[in-house]
């Protein structure tokens, strides 16, 4: 098994662990507990795409499906380009700061959307000249606010501090709730359109259960955009929940108003 394989087992291990503790907290009785999709691995001539578990809940067969929530395409695309941004300023204006400046300066700046790749060079330009401007006349203990900046950048203050030569950035987003949002309603999607409904189809009481790799405040943001896009959920799904790795918190972000009639076996 490689690494990956073996992580992922890993926190889906933790996740289905802390949601049966969970419902056996709240006085549900578990029993039969299997991973049919595991079992299947290995064995020649059977396809893949079983239930990832499957558990009996008061005498009810449950199928479960577990699902990683990444972060949205395009947020992930937006952290990767700010880093590389981050890293190519770091490259271009360190040794130029630290000619005309023998202390310590910082850039403290908050960033909008980067811009279209077409533009950004002219913006960074813009950054750069700015940056120079103020870091060859500021003395340790001072600060300055940059103005006259590209749309990119919300705000934008240089500080100096006594100590050897160096130059640094402390970046944060402006829309770091409106990523969020668009992080959630990405992440309900991808629950609702995934291939989950397949392997679930044959189950009267069908779950989720999500597993946070974003990293991002989601709980309520997400159970948000579930709520909002309920007409689309599956009508076999009764309950979605939400885990996050490292954290032995289970949360129901959903569960259908009139649960599905189930019989007990």
């Amino acid at each position: 098994m490689n690494a990956e394989k073996e992580f992922k087992r890993r926190i889906e291990d933790f996740g289905v662990d802390a949601l049966l503790g969970h419902l056996k907290a709240q006085g549900h009785e578990i029993d039969r507990v299997r991973w049919p999709d595991r079992e299947r691995e290995g064995r020649q001539g059977q396809a893949l795409g079983g239930v990832d578990v499957e558990f009996f809940e008061d005498g009810r067969p449950i199928g479960l499906e577990i699902t990683e929530l990444h972060e949205s395409d395009q947020y992930a695309r937006q952290l990767m380009e700010t880093d590389r941004l981050i890293d190519y300023l770091k490259k271009m204006l360190g040794p130029m700061v630290r000619r005309v400046n023998q202390n310590v300066v910082i850039v403290r700046w908050t960033l909008h959307w980067l811009p279209k790749r077409n533009i950004r060079e002219a913006a960074l330009e813009k950054v750069i000249s700015r940056v120079l401007a103020i870091a060859k006349d500021i003395q340790p203990g001072q600060e300055q606010a940059v103005e006259d900046l590209p749309d990119f950048v919300a705000e934008m203050v240089i500080s100096c501090v006594a100590g050897q030569p160096n130059f640094g950035f402390v970046t944060s987003h402006y829309e770091q709730s409106m990523y969020a949002e668009g992080v959630a309603e990405a992440l309900a999607d991808r629950i609702i359109d995934s291939a989950k409904k397949t392997q679930l189809a044959s189950y009267e009481d069908a779950r989720i259960l999500g597993l946070d790799r974003s990293f991002m405040p989601l709980t309520d943001l997400l159970a948000a955009a579930l709520r909002s896009h309920e007409a689309r959920i599956p009508p076999n799904w009764n309950r979605i929940y939400f885990v996050e790795p490292g954290v032995p918190q289970v949360v129901e972000v959903w569960r259908r108003t009139k649960l599905n009639s189930l019989p007990s076996y």
